[in-house]
């Protein structure tokens, strides 16, 4: 389920940013992100959570977070551009089907919440690639049955 809903999620954000739109990096080994064009968007998995919300363990919570790099031009849009994805991940976000060979939309949607907004700093101020960037905390939670036919949310 992480890699429909981080699918969904990078498909969201290019459908409603339209400043990142062809800009938007799903983060995996090997991905480097030097030499890119600013402003663009990183979409990251992190820890997922699992956890039996009824007797006979028939029903389970999952938490799934994610985190989501902003690499700007400026402190202004870095400041700017954490808002504008904010507000898009309020949701619905369109959950996509990712099981077959090509994604496939799906009647459901879910929403993302936004714990925390982090700016960072570079370490080294002539490092182009990591000025200007902060990273937003996003977490995704839903309920499914045992058998994994039921989501929501």
């Amino acid at each position: 389920m992480i890699h429909a809903i981080t699918y969904s999620i990078v498909e969201h954000l290019k459908a409603n940013i339209p400043d990142v739109a062809q800009r938007v990096v799903w983060l995996y080994d090997g991905v480097t992100l030097t030499g890119r064009v600013k402003p663009f968007i990183t979409v990251d998995q992190l820890v997922n959570n699992g956890e039996v919300v009824a007797a006979g363990r028939r029903d389970y919570q999952q938490i799934y977070a994610l985190q989501i790099g902003v690499h700007t031009r400026s402190v202004g849009e870095r400041s700017k551009l954490p808002e504008v994805i904010e507000r898009a991940l309020r949701g619905p976000i369109p959950l996509y089907d990712t099981d077959g060979a090509t994604p496939v939309l799906t009647a459901q949607s879910f929403t993302a919440s936004v714990t925390r907004i982090t700016p960072i700093s570079p370490e080294d101020v002539n490092d182009e690639t990591n000025k200007h960037r902060a990273y937003l905390d996003v977490e995704i939670k839903y309920y499914v049955d045992s058998d994994g036919l039921t989501f929501t949310q």
